[in-house]
Formats: C-alpha cells, structure tokens, sequence
C-alpha cells in the first residue's frame, strides 16, 4: 500500500516538472542560439551561465537547444560563460546586448578560452599578499581580470581568450612575469617568483647614464652661477661692502698688502708708521699713496679698494687721529688725503 502511494507520489511530482517546464518554455519571449566564432558551429551540450541585470543562472543546453528566457521589453547587456563539462576549464566567453520588443531570436557568437589562476611568491618561496597584477591577453575581447593577489598570494580568472598571454606580478622593488599559451577548455597554473636580485642589478645600471648627465648638468650651472656672482662682486661697490661686513664679523685672513706701492715723496716716518697699522688702514695709505699730492674723494676711495663704507670710515677716523691722513668736506662730499707730516 504504501508503495503505491509514493509511486503515484512520484508520478505526480514528474508531470508538475513537466507543466512547469512546458509553461516556462511557452511565456519564453527570448530564444538564443550560441555559435563558436572561430568554426561557425552551433555550441551545445553545455552548461551556460548567463548574467543579467547582475541575476546569474545556469543552464544546461542539450544538441541543437536554443537557451529560452523570458525578458520585459528592454535594453539588456548579457555576460556570457559556457562549459563544456568535457574538458577541465570554462570554454567559451561572451559580451552580447539583447534589445527585447515583445520577442527576440538572437545568435550569440562565442569567443573560446581557457581558465588562468596562479600564486606570486619571492625569492624565498613565501607568498605575497597584494602584490600588484598586469594580465596582457589577446585584445579579442575585454576581461575583467585582478589587479593585486588576494590575501594567500593568488588570483584567478574564469575566463582567458586563447592565445598568449604575459602575467607580470610586482611588490616593492621586486618582479617577475611569465608568458603562456591559453587553449580552449584549458585551465593554466603558473608560479610567478619576483627576484629582488634582479631587479636591484637593473636598477643600479640603467638609470646612471640620466643621473650622471643630471650631476654634469647641474656642475655646470652652479659654475656658470659662481663665475657671475664674482663678477659682480667685482664690478658692484655694494657687493663688495656686504662681503667686508660679513668679513668683519668673523675672523679673517689679512689682505695682501701691498707696501712696495711707495714714491719718492715717501718718508722714513711713513714707512716706520705703515709697519704698525692694521692691514684696513694700511690698504687705505697705500692706496692714498699712489698719488700723495692728490686728494680722493670718499665714494672712490670705497669703491677702488673695495673696502665696506662703514669699515672705511671707521678707519680714516683712526688714520685722522693718527695724523696721518686729514679730511675736509666740499658740499656733500667728503675728500682725503695724506698729512704733509706723514709725507716728510
């Protein structure tokens, strides 16, 4: 009795499925037929995961099947994965718009490939978390491929068009990349080890040649900047008084005297007085003395031996004390010359 019961249990179950399906195919407005790009052939006896709308089913599309849905009118971008439960890897990828008004028959054409995923690792064989990707394929179609390795180190895609492909991994101041072939239904396995070695080695020979050019730039810039900061300290009275300042608030080597600078007209007092000056006042006698007869004036006397003006000034005080050197002043300007003591 109770067999009975489940066996027409179970039958009753079987037509429900059998109702459901056949409604199900009856309200399908959207019939689409999935062709192999690279043959033209129909594409079957496949597992087919469709997403749209970010809703993903699957299906399995028997021989010669058509995959039935049902869609409102509208714009619709479907992705596409087909599996041949054959072989080892997803075979097939797609891309397609579905532009539904009240019903549509549509080809899908498929572009084959394979499954890639793969751990990074250094040099010592410890994974890298967050070591940065770049996944060059075929330009066939876009993917969506990772951009760092996940927390283990590794990454993964469902989906490579065939052909080569270059994965180059990086972390830090180390990388490593590999080249390999994608074939339909395929899923690759690669190891990427980043060797830091190798990388340094490049690092400490290429980039010399613009660093060495940088430093010959930048010593032939700064020799140009000097060569023209000394020129006008030569040629500017008020270069030359910011240097004697600067120089009087620090110790200095004395100036170069030049004593031999002496007429005729020179006594034996100068030239025993010269011998306790300070080397400032002896540049001013000495310069005086070019032309004992003649009276300078201040301004030029500041501006031929390039003495500061507060240094000069300071300094023909002392001489006038001395009496060695008297002034007077024309209007604004103030003029100098030797005493005719000093002279005798």
């Amino acid at each position: 009795m109770f067999k009975k019961q489940l066996h027409l249990l179970l039958i009753t179950a079987l037509l429900v499925l059998l109702f459901t399906v056949s409604s199900a195919a009856d309200s399908a407005n959207v019939a689409l037929t999935f062709i192999d790009a690279t043959t033209g052939q129909q594409v079957s006896n496949v597992f087919v995961q469709i997403t749209i709308d970010e809703n993903t089913n699957t299906y399995f599309i028997e021989q010669d099947q058509t995959l039935n849905l049902n869609l409102d009118d509208g714009n619709y971008l479907a992705n596409i994965i087909i599996n041949d439960p054959s072989t080892t890897a997803n075979d097939y990828f797609a891309k397609s718009f579905l532009e539904v008004d009240s019903s549509l028959e549509k080809n899908i054409f498929l572009y084959p490939g394979g499954s890639l995923s793969g751990i990074v690792k250094d040099d010592l064989g410890f994974v890298i978390a967050s070591a940065e990707l770049k996944i060059e394929c075929s330009e066939i179609i876009e993917i969506d491929s990772p951009t760092k390795t996940d927390n283990f180190g590794s990454f993964s895609l469902d989906y490579v068009p065939i052909g080569s492909c270059t994965v180059r991994a990086s972390y830090d101041d180390a990388t490593g990349s590999q080249e390999i072939d994608i074939t339909k239904g395929d899923k690759v396995e690669l190891t990427i080890s980043l060797d830091t070695t190798l990388i340094n080695q490049n690092q400490n020979t290429t980039p010399w040649i613009p660093i060495t050019f940088l430093i010959i730039l930048i010593v032939i810039i700064t020799s140009i900047t000097l060569i023209i900061v000394k020129r006008k300290k030569k040629n500017t009275p008020s270069s030359k008084e910011n240097e004697e300042t600067s120089n009087e608030e620090k110790p200095k080597k004395p100036k170069a005297i030049k004593e031999s600078v002496k007429t005729a007209a020179t006594s034996t007092r100068a030239t025993d007085l010269i011998g306790t000056l300070r080397d400032n006042e002896k540049t001013i006698v000495n310069h005086l003395l070019k032309d004992p007869t003649q009276e300078l004036n201040f301004s030029k006397i500041h501006y031929e031996t390039g003495l500061a003006k507060a240094s000069l000034s300071r300094n023909i005080n002392s001489l006038e004390k001395k009496n060695i050197i008297e002034s007077r002043t024309v209007g604004r300007v103030k003029k100098i010359k030797l005493t005719q003591w000093f002279l005798e």
